[in-house]
């Protein structure tokens, strides 16, 4: 009488594991390639934002910023809108040509006061005496 042989430590080919798990490779494969896909759209986002420098210059503070970071405020406006007086405004449009206020410094102009880091307040640089300047030219 012959005994059926035990499979059961058999290795059946139709019945592989294996294709488990190359799916799950393929979702952690996705995975890794949609986490790139978000990594290289931050750091794209992130170069364009470091290619743009602060080059606005505030027209109370002198401050150098980033045209988000600004408002445009004429006199005319000012006194007509926060009925502020004009001699007022002298002090803290300090930067020639420029309407051009950071957010802090527009905040405080608009409630008639002088922002404290307004160049009016004794902060201006002195000039760069040429001794100096001619310190790098060589």
């Amino acid at each position: 009488m012959d005994l059926p042989k035990d499979n059961s430590s058999q290795v059946d080919p139709s019945n592989d594991d294996s294709s488990h798990d190359d799916s799950e490779n393929s979702d952690g494969e996705s995975s890794i390639q949609e986490k790139k896909g978000i990594g290289n759209s931050l750091l794209k986002k992130f170069r364009a934002t470091v290619r743009e420098v602060p080059v606005i210059v505030c027209a109370c503070c002198g401050g150098l910023f980033f045209p988000s970071q600004v408002n445009q405020l004429s006199k005319m406006r000012l006194v007509e809108d926060y009925d502020l007086d004009p001699e007022f405004l002298d002090l803290v449009f300090c930067v020639p040509d420029t309407t051009t206020f950071c957010v802090t410094c527009s905040k405080y102009i608009k409630k008639g006061e002088v922002p404290s880091p307004c160049l009016s307040n004794d902060l201006w640089l002195p000039p760069i005496p040429d001794s100096i300047k001619r310190l790098g030219q060589d």
